[in-house]
């Protein structure tokens, strides 16, 4: 399986400042009419690693993960879902690069 490669500007904005790690993730919920849930990393500087992200939901159970690519500068949305608004949600993000696994924060706005 090839890695897939994510070739887009750095978005860090609204993800903290960056952690001894070097890079940021977080599993961002956006309520509104309905309640979106992104799973992002961004890094300034070219990162490889691994995701794993489970979400549960009304009528969502998901579970996926694999390779990722970042350029440096870099940023993605490794995985994302929608559902109603005021669902009850349950998930994790975890990210492994630099030979550490990194449990990203849930942010809510």
């Amino acid at each position: 399986m090839r890695p897939l490669i994510l070739l887009a500007p750095l978005a860090l904005a609204g993800m903290g400042s960056l952690p001894p790690q070097g890079f940021t993730c977080a599993l961002a919920v956006t309520d509104g009419a309905s309640t979106r849930v992104e799973a992002r990393v961004a890094s300034p500087a070219a990162l490889s690693g691994t995701y794993s992200l489970w979400l549960r939901g009304p009528g969502l159970a998901i579970e996926q993960g694999g390779p990722f690519e970042l350029p440096a500068g870099g940023s993605a949305v490794l995985g994302e879902a929608t559902l109603p608004a005021g669902a009850t949600l349950d998930g994790a993000l975890t990210v492994t690069a630099q030979g550490r696994a990194t449990a990203c924060p849930l942010e809510r706005s």
